[in-house]
C-alpha cells in the first residue's frame, strides 16, 4: 500500500520520518484529530510557501541595489530579512497545526541559539545597545541580523528532514553560486550584462562580482566549491556502485565546482586560499584517519605535501628578503605575493592586537556586538594608529571575544566543535554518496571557519553558514546514535498539545508571529528607503534630514555625511546665506548630540564633530570651545590616532652609498610628520615590472642595502612615504650619484 503525503494523495517517498519528540505525523492521524486539524490542502499550501521562501532566501547573492548608499550589502540584508521574517511565520502557523513540522531535537540548534541569548546579553550591557541591535549601513549586521540567520536555520532544519530534500538545497546554494560566478567570469572579459553591467569593481586586477568586495567573494566561492564537489562525488559513487554508465549526471556539479574555482582565484583573496588549504586539509585528514588502502595511502602524501607547502608559505611569509615581493599582475599573483610587510596584513594584525587588549578589559560579556570601532579606537597602536579605522575585527574568534567577552567565545567554539565532530562521525558512519555530501559539507565549514580568521561576516557568508551549519544538525542522529538530543522545552511542548486553551495560545502565538513578519517588511522597507543614495553628491541638506529621520537606529551614517559636508563647504554655505547657514549649524549640532547619546564611544563621531567646528572656528572664534571640547574627547577615545592628521610628504635625505663589499645601500630621512610606513619600489628600465622590495614601519630604519649587482642606473628606485594604503605622499627618486666613501 503506497504511503499517503499530507495532501493525501498516494506518492512514494514523500511520507515525512517520524519527529524525534514523538509528534504524530499528519499521515497517521486518526480521525477525531483530523476534524480538528484544518485541510490537508492548507497543509500544502503552508508547506510550499516555506519551501519558496527557502529557495528566494538562497538568491540573496544575487541581490543588489544600485540606487542605496552601500549597492552591495544593504539590499541582501533587507532582502534576507524580511523573506526570513515571513518563512518563519509561516513556519510557526506550520508547526502549530501540524506538530510534525516542529523544530528537531539538535544540540547545534540549541547552541545557535545560545549564542544570540548570550549575543544580546553583551548587547544590553556593552557600549551601545543601538548598535549592536543594529550595526550600520556598511555592515547591516548586529544582533537583530543574527536573529533572523537564526530563525531561518531552524526553518530550514525543520522542514528539510531526509537527504533528498537537503541535496536540493545545497545544489541551489551550488547553482546561485555557479550564477555569480558566471557574472564574475563575464565581466572579467568584458562580456555585456543586463542589471549587472553597470556594477563598480574597485579592487582590480581583483574581481567582486555582485557581492561588492574580492573577500566576500572569495569565501562564498571556497564554500560552494566543496559543496559542488561533495554533490558531484556522491552521483559518482552511487553510479560505481551500481555498476550504471550514468557518471555524467556528476558533470554539472563538476563544471559549477570549475565555475566556483575560478571565481576564486579572480577573487584574489588571500583568507580564501587559506580556507581552501583548510578545507583540502580536512579530506586528507580524513583519508588518513578513515580510509583504507590506496585511498589513504593518498591522503597522507596529500597531507605531508600540505604540511610542506605550509612550512614553505610561512618562511616566504615572514622572510626578511624583500626582493622577491613582485607587484602583482593578476589577483593570484597577489596571493602568492603576500607577506608580513604588506599594509593589508599589518593592519590586521594590529586589529588582532587591539581586539586582544580589549577583551582583557572586559573579559565576560566584552564591549556588546558591532562596537569593535570602540575597541579599536581605545588598544589600536604601531600601525594601528595609522591604517584605515577596523569597524571589524577581521578575524572572528578576536571579534567575538572582544565584543561578548569568554561567555561568547564559549558558545562560538561550542557550536563549531559540536559541528565539526558531528559531521566528521557522521561521514565516518555511512558510505558511499551520502559520505560524499557529508564530506564536502564539511571541507565547507572548514574553509568558512579558517577564512573567517581573516575576514569578518557578510550576508552570503552567513546564509552558506548557516545552511552548513543546520545541514550538520541533520546528521546529529547519524553521528551520535544513542543521542536524542535536548527535549523541547515545557512550554513548546504545552502549546503543541491538543486541547481548547493550547489552541487558543496556538492562535495567539501565530499572530504574534504573524504581526512580527508584517512588522519587518515595512520596517525594512523604511531602511531601504532610508539607505537611498541620492543624499549623496550635491549634499542637499533637506535631502540629508529626510534620510536622518527615515530610520532612526541607522542615521549615524547620514549624521557623519551631514557633518563631514559643512566641514567641507562651510565658507561657502555662509557665503550663500549666513542666516540659513547658521541654522544648519545648530541643527548639525542637535544631530551630532544625538550621534553620541546613540554610539557614546565611536571616536568617529567626535572626530567629525571635531573637523566640523574647527572649520567653523575658522570664521567664528566663539565656537573654538567646541572644537577643542570634541578635540579632547576624540583623544581620550583613541589616544593614538592624530585628529587632524597632514598629508605626508615624501621622505627626504635619499643618498647612495657604496659599500666596502661593493654592494650599494638606499638611506633616506622619515618625514617630520608622523606617518604609517615607507614604500621602497624597483623597476629595471622606464618599462620594466615594478615590485615592491620593502615596507618598513620602523621610523629608526632608514637604509636599505641592495642585492648585489643592483644599484640605481640601469635599476630605478623609488620610495614614498604613507599614513595608510589610502592617503601617501608623491613619489621621489633616487639619484643617480654615489657617495664612494666605502663602509
Amino acid at each position: 500500500m503506497a504511503r499517503q503525503t499530507r495532501g493525501g494523495k498516494a506518492r512514494r517517498g514523500s511520507q515525512r520520518p517520524p519527529d524525534s519528540a514523538g509528534a504524530r505525523q499528519p499521515g497517521g492521524r486518526d480521525a477525531a484529530a483530523m476534524t480538528r486539524r484544518p485541510t490537508a490542502t492548507a497543509e500544502t499550501i503552508l508547506r510550499h510557501a516555506v519551501y519558496a521562501a527557502i529557495g528566494l532566501v538562497l538568491l540573496t547573492p544575487l541581490v543588489i541595489t544600485p540606487d542605496t548608499i552601500y549597492p552591495f550589502v544593504v539590499g541582501k540584508a533587507v532582502w534576507s530579512r524580511s523573506i526570513i521574517g515571513v518563512a518563519f511565520a509561516l513556519w510557526v502557523i506550520l508547526a502549530l497545526l501540524w506538530p510534525g513540522y516542529g523544530p528537531p531535537r539538535s544540540r547545534l540548534l540549541m547552541l545557535l541559539g545560545a549564542g544570540l541569548a548570550v549575543a544580546l546579553i553583551a548587547a544590553l550591557t556593552g557600549e551601545s545597545l543601538q548598535r549592536s541591535l543594529w550595526s550600520d549601513y556598511q555592515r547591516m549586521q548586529g544582533v537583530i541580523d543574527d536573529a533572523h540567520w537564526v530563525a531561518f536555520a531552524v526553518v530550514v532544519a525543520s522542514m528539510l528532514r531526509s537527504p533528498a530534500a537537503w541535496r536540493v538545497v545545497l545544489g541551489t546554494c551550488c547553482a546561485v553560486g555557479a550564477a555569480v560566478a558566471g557574472i564574475v567570469l563575464a565581466r572579467r572579459y568584458g562580456l555585456d550584462l543586463p542589471f549587472y553591467g553597470a556594477l563598480p569593481e574597485l579592487h582590480l586586477p581583483r574581481m567582486s562580482g555582485p557581492l561588492g568586495n574580492p573577500t566576500y567573494l572569495g569565501v562564498y566561492m571556497l564554500t560552494n566549491l566543496f559543496v559542488a564537489l561533495g554533490l558531484a562525488a556522491r552521483i559518482w559513487r552511487a553510479a560505481a556502485s551500481a555498476h550504471r554508465t550514468n557518471r555524467l549526471r556528476a558533470l554539472p556539479w563538476l563544471a559549477a565546482g570549475g565555475l566556483h574555482f575560478l571565481a576564486l582565484v579572480f577573487a584574489g583573496s588571500v583568507g580564501s586560499f587559506a580556507g581552501l588549504a583548510a578545507a583540502v586539509g580536512f579530506l586528507a585528514l580524513f583519508g588518513t584517519v578513515i580510509a583504507r588502502g590506496g585511498v589513504r595511502l593518498f591522503a597522507v602524501m596529500t597531507l605531508v605535501a600540505m604540511v610542506l607547502a605550509a612550512a614553505f608559505a610561512g618562511a616566504r611569509f615572514t622572510a626578511e628578503d624583500r626582493a622577491a615581493q613582485w607587484l602583482p599582475e593578476g589577483p593570484f599573483a597577489r596571493v602568492l605575493a603576500t607577506h608580513i610587510d604588506r599594509p593589508s596584513v599589518q593592519s590586521r594584525l594590529a586589529a588582532w592586537k587591539a581586539g586582544l587588549e580589549g577583551f582583557a578589559d572586559r573579559p565576560v560579556l566584552g564591549w556588546g556586538p558591532e562596537n569593535f570601532i570602540t575597541v579599536f579606537g581605545r588598544y589600536a597602536s604601531g600601525y594601528g594608529a595609522f591604517s584605515a579605522s577596523s569597524d571589524e575585527a577581521h578575524n572572528k574568534f578576536v571579534e567575538v571575544a572582544a565584543t561578548t567577552g569568554a561567555a561568547g567565545v564559549a558558545a562560538w567554539l561550542a557550536l563549531w566543535g559540536l559541528a565539526f565532530a558531528t559531521v566528521w562521525r557522521a561521514a565516518a558512519r555511512t558510505t558511499g554518496g551520502e559520505q560524499a555530501v557529508a564530506l564536502g559539507a564539511g571541507a565547507a565549514l572548514t574553509g568558512l571557519f579558517v577564512s573567517g580568521l581573516y575576514l569578518f561576516d557578510t550576508a552570503s557568508g552567513s546564509l552558506l553558514t548557516v545552511v552548513l551549519l543546520a545541514f550538520a544538525a541533520s546528521l546529529e542522529r547519524t553521528a551520535f546514535p544513542g543521542w536524542r538530543g535536548p527535549r523541547p522545552p515545557g512550554w513548546l511542548a504545552a502549546l503543541l498539545a491538543p486541547g481548547q486553551v493550547h489552541r487558543a495560545l496556538a492562535a495567539a502565538t501565530m499572530t504574534v508571529a504573524l504581526a512580527a513578519a508584517t512588522t519587518g517588511l515595512v520596517t525594512h522597507q523604511r531602511i531601504l528607503g532610508a539607505a537611498s543614495d541620492k543624499a549623496l553628491g550635491e549634499v542637499d541638506h533637506e535631502v540629508i534630514a529626510e534620510a536622518i529621520d527615515a530610520f532612526g537606529p541607522l542615521a549615524n551614517t547620514w549624521r557623519q555625511v551631514l557633518f563631514d559636508a559643512i566641514t567641507e563647504g562651510w565658507p561657502r554655505i555662509l557665503a550663500e546665506d549666513s542666516a540659513e547657514a547658521i541654522v544648519v549649524l545648530e541643527w548639525a549640532a542637535d544631530e551630532g548630540e544625538a550621534a553620541l547619546r546613540a554610539t557614546p564611544g565611536d571616536w568617529r563621531i567626535h572626530r567629525s564633530l571635531a573637523h566640523m567646528f574647527r572649520a567653523v572656528a575658522e570664521t567664528d572664534p566663539a565656537y573654538a570651545d567646541e572644537a577643542e571640547r570634541f578635540l579632547t574627547s576624540t583623544r581620550a577615545l583613541t589616544p593614538a590616532r592624530a585628529v587632524f592628521p597632514v598629508d605626508p610628504e615624501p621622505p627626504s635625505a635619499l643618498s647612495l652609498h657604496r659599500r666596502a663589499d661593493g654592494r650599494a645601500e638606499l638611506r633616506w630621512r622619515w618625514p617630520q610628520e608622523s606617518v604609517g610606513y615607507i614604500v621602497i619600489t624597483e623597476t629595471r628600465g622606464p618599462d620594466g615590472p615594478l615590485r615592491y622590495i620593502l615596507h618598513a614601519y620602523d621610523p629608526a630604519q632608514t637604509s636599505l642595502v641592495l642585492p648585489e649587482g643592483r644599484a640605481p642606473g640601469p635599476w630605478h628606485y623609488h620610495i614614498k612615504a604613507c599614513r595608510n594604503q589610502a592617503q601617501c605622499s608623491p613619489v621621489a627618486e633616487w639619484p643617480d650619484d654615489t657617495n664612494d666613501g666605502g663602509e
